[in-house]
């Protein structure tokens, strides 16, 4: 009966351990697991975790700190943004109605690229916006872009973005929610207010609907959240803080160090003829040493009776220095979307293909931000504009009246990335458009390239071509005596199989096979 009772605790005591091993082991505190602050134990929503505003904004300062004076991270933003944004975005109206796409483009590109009608200071075009913008995305978390009655934009800092002290309505650090957690309004501090100093009173903010009576956005939040409950951006440079300072105080180390070595460096060896200080039988550290006052680079040294001098050149950077910076290096570039490579503008560390597979996988992310920026900032600007416009000219009035046009229709296109392999990368595109996988509208939105221009444009060469080599053709015909065929200045066949005639007028054109009565 006891050997019953002890096997019945054995088995007892075995399940449960195998019901404890079941959970996950990261829940579990142990001494290989570090505590983790912020941690709940019931779930919390992503503004949960940057609940307290002045360590929030605290962090964006750090942020904006390590991107001013970091010799490697403030680089690594700028060279993700030329990525993204490139030469910019552009705009293809698509209304179904040809005069008024062109009418729409040509507004457009005369708003965007004229500071003075753009940019609520005149500092800035539209494209020197988007640039900035995304910048303050990844350094800062987010940026505030305000559409103005007067057909201007105003440029916002997230810092702006504040919520006053004493207020009691459910506003997350400049955003109050309604009850379902989205946007309602935007409450933005004077530009000179110090992000440091709080906000007691609601009077203290300008307050800004998110959205207007036709569900159309006034407020243009650049920011990517990572949560469905996250209201703010943060920024980029939040998990990399440390690592960044670390190998900033490395760099600065080792250049210290490489200075000193670089001076002098001494070994003394003392035998037993050594002579101490008068009283002293044993050698004490520093004690018996001489100061070394006024030393520099060349002088000569000499030691004491009994002592030997020898120098020392120590191997600085050490060999192991190399795989701790790439190591460094290498978690900055890829919480920066970017590979190692592209970062250091280096590719010595890899091959062609490696280089190639790194910037393929990257541009899945590059894509990724075009996308989301557009349609954070790019469309609703343009829909906004495109009410101004209508207002401002009564031959697009008309034009939206017409059936089957949709004056707010738009694409936008994102610029692309040069080909790697020419060669390679045209051959596949040739073989894409004849195998019916892609078209020459689509291949060439992907290179960032309006169809309808680039029709045009190349149609016009072409023609452009063909013109000049007939005059020319004629002209040679005349002075020589000779018949000339333009084919030949052109350096293209001609047309087989097809007769070419002259008629009464003098111009060229295809024989009839019929016969004449």
């Amino acid at each position: 009966m006891v050997a019953s009772s002890q096997y019945r605790s054995l088995f007892s005591a075995a399940q449960a351990f195998d019901e404890l091993r079941s959970d996950y082991d990261m829940v579990r505190s142990t001494r290989f697991q570090r505590r983790r602050t912020g941690v709940s134990g019931v779930g919390r929503n992503a503004d949960f975790h940057y609940r307290s505003e002045s360590e929030y904004l605290r962090m964006t300062e750090i942020a904006r700190d390590i991107a001013r004076n970091d010799p490697v991270v403030g680089q690594g933003i700028r060279r993700l943004t030329n990525n993204v944004i490139q030469n910019g975005f552009k705009v293809d109206p698509q209304t179904g109605d040809k005069e008024a796409d062109k009418i729409l483009k040509e507004a457009w590109e005369k708003w965007a690229g004229n500071r003075a009608s753009c940019h609520a200071a005149r500092k800035f075009t539209f494209r020197e916006i988007e640039r900035i913008g995304f910048q303050h995305i990844v350094t800062d978390g987010d940026s505030i872009c305000l559409p103005l009655d007067t057909g201007k934009l105003e440029t916002i800092e997230n810092h702006r973005l504040r919520t006053p002290h004493r207020t009691q309505r459910p506003v997350v650090h400049g955003i109050m929610l309604d009850e379902m957690g989205g946007p309602t309004e935007y409450w933005l501090t004077k530009d000179n207010h110090s992000p440091y100093q709080n906000i007691q009173k609601v009077s203290d903010i300008k307050r800004y609907p998110a959205f207007d009576e036709h569900d159309q956005p006034q407020v243009y939040h650049l920011h990517y959240p990572n949560r469905f409950t996250q209201n703010r951006g943060v920024t980029a440079l939040a998990p990399i803080g440390n690592i960044a300072g670390m190998h900033d105080d490395v760099q600065f180390a080792k250049l210290v160090q490489q200075q000193i070595a670089s001076c002098f460096a001494i070994l003394r060896e003392r035998g037993p003829e050594y002579e101490y200080a008068e009283g002293q039988t044993t050698p004490v550290t520093d004690a018996d040493g001489r100061t070394m006052a006024k030393f520099a680079p060349g002088m000569e040294f000499i030691g004491a009776k009994g002592e030997t001098l020898k120098g020392f050149s120590p191997d600085i950077p050490s060999p192991t220095f190399f795989d701790h910076a790439h190591m460094l290096l290498t978690f900055i570039a890829i919480n920066l979307d970017l590979p190692v490579m592209l970062l250091l503008l280096d590719p010595s560390q890899t091959n062609f293909s490696g280089w190639r597979g790194a910037m393929d996988q990257a541009k899945l992310g590059f894509k990724a931000f075009q996308q989301g920026y557009s349609e954070r900032l790019h469309t609703p600007a343009y829909l906004w504009k495109v009410t101004h416009f209508l207002q401002e000219n009564p031959r697009l009035q008309q034009l939206a009246m017409k059936q089957g046009v949709n004056i707010f229709g738009h694409s936008w296109y994102f610029p692309s990335w040069p080909y790697i392999e020419p060669v390679k990368d045209t051959t596949a595109n040739k073989l894409r458009v004849e195998s019916f996988q892609a078209n020459t509208r689509g291949l060439l939105a992907e290179r960032g390239v309006d169809y309808d221009e680039f029709v045009v444009e190349r149609i016009e060469d072409n023609a452009n071509f063909l013109s000049l080599a007939i005059q020319r053709a004629k002209e040679l015909s005349e002075e020589h005596g000779v018949d000339v065929d333009y084919h030949e200045l052109l350096n293209i066949p001609a047309p087989q199989n097809v007769k070419v005639v002259v008629n009464e007028n003098g111009n060229e054109q295809p024989a009839s096979d019929k016969p004449t009565d």
